[in-house]
């Protein structure tokens, strides 16, 4: 029986993952980060799953962080969230650092 939402009640599966995962897995169980690989596989799997909704959302969540990091960026939001919706675009491209996130 699948795990339902507020259930404790877990399915067993065999799953295969490489050498490299499982060590990884199992240096963080040690460390005491998880309990169990069980642990770790569902929070990875429910972080996953989060991101692969968020999509664009959690895109532009990285994209925000940077900007609230310099007094530009801040300027930039508060002038977006204060600006009037039918007005014509303003371009600020030429004013922004190109960044690479991880």
């Amino acid at each position: 029986m699948a795990k339902t939402i507020g259930s404790t009640q877990k399915e067993k599966k065999t799953i295969a993952i490489s050498a490299y995962l499982l060590n990884q897995s199992n240096d963080m169980i040690e460390s005491g980060e998880f309990s169990s690989l069980s642990d770790l596989i569902t929070t990875a799997m429910n972080e996953f799953f989060v991101h692969k909704r968020m999509g664009l959302c959690g895109e532009m969540h990285s994209v925000m962080k940077a900007y609230l990091q310099t007094e530009e960026g801040r300027e930039l939001i508060r002038s977006i969230c204060e600006a009037d919706p039918k007005a014509e675009p303003v371009v600020i491209a030429e004013s922004v650092e190109k960044k690479t996130f991880k």
